[in-house]
This record gives structure tokens, C-alpha cells and sequence, in this order.
């Protein structure tokens, strides 16, 4: 099993926190729906491949800085697995769809049939809050792959927010990049996604941060999000 994921490139040794600077943001909408007019930066960022152990220690880091990481794990349950396994063979249930909730208010919306990864994709950046929910079931043409983009529309099908439009990963502020996300289908699909928010003051050296910060160009906490086949 592998893990994917965006600007975290690889996990090194465990280290000393090092103390990082931030820009400020405005607290201005963008609207989604003009976002294809944007001039194109034609920028794809490619998703690194990392152990489960990368992946764990990855986890436990989170879990145990608390002051400086948010985090958020969505999967399947083992008794949905048992019972998609049965059914489906040993693949199980895999993700199949991706949701973009955006709104100016802090609210805890459910989806029927989603699962909501509850860090803000927007966290301490101004703008609006920007949420990810994933829906898992048994299927043949699950979601593979997720791609993130910066300027531009994803080249075939992309996570949309809950009115239809791409959804904007750092909505409503004015000097954020517009970051979209691209999905792909076929074997080998997703099974679990995870979202971190690492403190703007301080990363730890346990990251090489060489992909994409969902809060790119807008300050804020550094935002990653991640998938485990």
C-alpha cells in the first residue's frame, strides 16, 4: 500500500521545530465561477508516493504536536470494508467522489454519504471557510489519483463545491493562487485521504516541503493533503 502526498515529498528524520515567517491575507471574495478566466500558470503538481510507515509517523507527528498541527483522517470502516469485500472482492470500498463545501461562516455541515475532512483548507488566511468531503463505496472506476493545480483548470474532471462551480482551494482571499484539484480514475484506487494545517510559525525538518501549499500566496497555516491506496 502507498500513501500520496501534495508538497510533502518525503518524510525525513524526526528534528527540532524551525520557527518559518508568514504573509497576512485581505478577507476578499473571488468568485469560483469566473475562476476559468484566470490566466493559466500551467502548473501541475505531481504527487510523491510514501510509505505506510511514512505515512504513520507522518500521523503520529500530527497527533502529538497538537499546538502547532491539525489534522484529519477519513476512511472506510473496518465493518464497510468487511462488507464491500464480500461483494467486491478484495478491493473493498474506494473513494469515489470528492465535494468542496466553501461558506463565509464556520459551519458543520453533513452530506448524506460523505465523510468531512474537518480542517479549513483556509486556515488563518481570511477568505472563506473551504472544507473537503469524501464518499467511499464499492465501484471499478474509483478516484486514483487527485492533482493539484495552480492558476488554471484541471485538464478533465476536477472537485467541485456544492453550487457546481471548481472549488477554489483558497476562496474569498485576494492574494492567495486560485488552486483547484484534478481527479483521475482507474485501478489501484484511493482508500483513505488525509488534511493537515501545520502552523505558519513553525514546520518541523520531518518535511521537505517540494509540492503544493493549499494555501499558497496567501499566508495562513501551511496546508497538505494526502491519500493512502
Amino acid at each position: 500500500m502507498k500513501t500520496n502526498f501534495f508538497k510533502v515529498a518525503a518524510l525525513i528524520a524526526m528534528g527540532a521545530v524551525t520557527v518559518l515567517s508568514s504573509c497576512s491575507k485581505e478577507d476578499e471574495a473571488i468568485g469560483n465561477e469566473n475562476l476559468s478566466s484566470v490566466e493559466s500558470l500551467g502548473k501541475e503538481i505531481i504527487i510523491e508516493d510514501l510509505t505506510d510507515e511514512e505515512f504513520d509517523r507522518m500521523v503520529e507527528f500530527a497527533s502529538q504536536n497538537p499546538e502547532f498541527v491539525e489534522y484529519s483522517v477519513v476512511e472506510p470502516d473496518n465493518e464497510q470494508l468487511r462488507d464491500a469485500a464480500a461483494v467486491g472482492g478484495n478491493q473493498g470500498e474506494v473513494l469515489v467522489q470528492l465535494l468542496g463545501y466553501v461558506s463565509s461562516r464556520k459551519n458543520h455541515i453533513e452530506f448524506n454519504g460523505y465523510q468531512r475532512l474537518g480542517v479549513d483548507l483556509n486556515k488563518k488566511a481570511g477568505g472563506d471557510y473551504v472544507y473537503l468531503y469524501a464518499k467511499f463505496g464499492v465501484s471499478s472506476n474509483g478516484i486514483n489519483k487527485i492533482t493539484g493545480h495552480v492558476g488554471c483548470m484541471p485538464p478533465g474532471e476536477y472537485v467541485k463545491n456544492t453550487s457546481g462551480y471548481v472549488l477554489d482551494c483558497n476562496s474569498g482571499t485576494r492574494k492567495g493562487n486560485h488552486i483547484t484539484l484534478g481527479v483521475e480514475r482507474g485501478s489501484n484506487p484511493i482508500k483513505k485521504l488525509f488534511v493537515m494545517a501545520v502552523d505558519s510559525r513553525c514546520i518541523s525538518p520531518q518535511f521537505e516541503c517540494g509540492g503544493l501549499d493549499l494555501n499558497k500566496g496567501a499566508g495562513g497555516d501551511y496546508i497538505y493533503i494526502g491519500s493512502n491506496r
